[in-house]
């Protein structure tokens, strides 16, 4: 009997072939690493306070 691809024989049942760990996991973080640095980018742009025009008062007569 073959065994499917991916797979091995082990004593009477099938298992999964190894695989590295980081990349079952890695591809998770990577890419909450990516939305977190987009995210901190652009807090990072709006760091500088908007200019504000001075108070116009009204100069009429007294």
């Amino acid at each position: 009997m073959s065994t499917p691809p991916g797979f091995h024989r082990v004593k009477s049942h099938l298992r999964r072939n190894p695989t590295a760990p980081a990349a079952k996991k890695g591809g998770v973080w990577i890419v909450l690493g990516v939305l977190a640095a987009l995210y901190l980018a652009g807090q990072a742009d709006g760091q500088e306070p908007p200019e504000q025009a001075p108070a116009v008062t009204q100069q009429g007569s007294r």
